[in-house]
């Protein structure tokens, strides 16, 4: 579906490269502790995080309603992008905001 200008929804994509070995506990975290946290700002729509099991490295996406909302979100996520690194044992090589101007999810619908 594509959305109709300031009807989209923002995107804050956080790259991290970390420990193979620690991919499967950054999962756990990233599951039990980092979405409670981001559930509690402002703002918030949702999260992904894909894995690159081969070489470590990981994206944690958080949706935002406005731009405004994820810039708000800032401190905290620099916050929380530093304990992420520390579980991967790694660091963050980067992160980029974007808006979403398409979506089209069968995701959570059974195939």
């Amino acid at each position: 579906m594509t959305l109709a200008e300031g009807d989209g929804v923002y995107a804050r994509v956080t790259r991290i490269r970390g420990q193979q070995a620690r991919i499967e506990a950054a999962s756990v975290w990233f599951q039990e502790e980092l979405l409670a946290d981001l559930e509690r700002i402002d703002g918030y729509c949702d999260a992904m995080l894909l894995v690159d099991h081969e070489h470590g490295e990981t994206l944690a996406i958080s949706f935002w309603e406005t731009p405004e909302a994820m810039r708000a979100s800032e401190h905290d996520a620099e916050r929380l992008r530093a304990e992420a690194a520390t579980v991967n044992e790694g660091a963050v090589t980067s992160v980029e905001r974007f808006e979403v101007v398409v979506e089209a999810s069968s995701l959570r619908s059974p195939h």
